[in-house]
């Protein structure tokens, strides 16, 4: 219990960095669902290559990459603009 919270709070951490914290709603919500969308058929694919898991056809996880995969790449490319133009306002306002 006490590795799970030391891995929640190292993890909150990291996506609360400066970094994280300047992108737009839109971009955070794309790249999550970018990842948890395609991440399970690509941890399935990686263990079934090296002999842990005989995945035979992994219809599910690929459904689930298929039905997350182009929307979270548009999500993520309408929030690196709203991201860019947030940062670009910041950079405006700093300057006066």
């Amino acid at each position: 219990m006490e590795l799970y919270l030391n891995f929640l709070n190292k993890l909150k951490i990291i996506l609360m960095g400066s970094a994280w914290s300047k992108f737009h709603k839109t971009l955070k919500i794309g790249i999550i669902s970018f990842l948890l969308g395609s991440g399970p058929l690509l941890i399935v694919m990686g263990l079934d290559e090296i002999g842990i898991l005989n995945a035979g056809n992994a219809v599910g996880v690929g459904i689930l990459a298929m039905l997350s995969f182009y929307p979270s790449i548009i999500l993520i490319i309408i929030g690196m603009i709203l991201t860019y133009k947030k940062v670009k306002l910041e950079l405006k306002r700093k300057s006066k």
